[in-house]
């Protein structure tokens, strides 16, 4: 009868159960506890790494809004590159290339914002027109670098997909 193999089922997997050790017991509690610490290492590593990726991206962010604001001191140069230092080690080369690219224009904005003040203030061999090109060059670059850095680091700094 079928209840009849229902019943022998059930009796074997019992006495399966009555037969396992302590220490087959402890051992499977141990090997729970090891991987409940693993994944929880994993996911400290993983936010520990967002929030080290973050604050490079921020960094990005907060040159280029103060080089919309206030133009690009040699203070904003040291701070974005201490801010950024990191990014060769939490981005694929292609951001870090990104960043360096943000900064080598962070630097010619400066200059062409030096300049246009010499060529306002007089000086000779400064020409205002040509610098005022340059540096509205740069600040357009600039504007447009909002878009594609948010983009640029969308994939390392989207939560959406832990």
């Amino acid at each position: 009868m079928w209840w009849q193999a229902i019943v022998f089922y059930a009796w074997v997997a019992i006495e399966a159960i009555r037969s396992i050790t302590l220490a087959q017991a402890t051992a499977v509690v141990t090997a729970y506890i090891a991987l409940q610490q693993w994944l929880t290492n994993k996911r400290r590593v993983r936010l520990e790494t967002y929030d080290r990726r973050l604050r490079v991206y921020r960094g990005v962010i907060d040159f280029m809004t103060g080089a919309m604001r206030t133009g690009v001191s040699e203070d904003a140069l040291v701070t974005y590159r201490s801010e950024t230092s990191e990014a060769s080690f939490l981005f694929p080369r292609k951001i870090q290339r990104y960043v360096e690219d943000i900064y080598a224009h962070g630097v010619a904005l400066g200059a062409a914002n030096d300049e246009k003040k010499k060529a306002l203030a007089g000086e000779p061999g400064f020409d205002r027109q040509a610098a005022s090109n340059k540096a509205a060059a740069e600040v357009k670059w600039m504007l447009e670098q909002f878009k594609i850095a948010e983009d640029a680091f969308r994939s390392h700094l989207d939560v959406s997909s832990w």
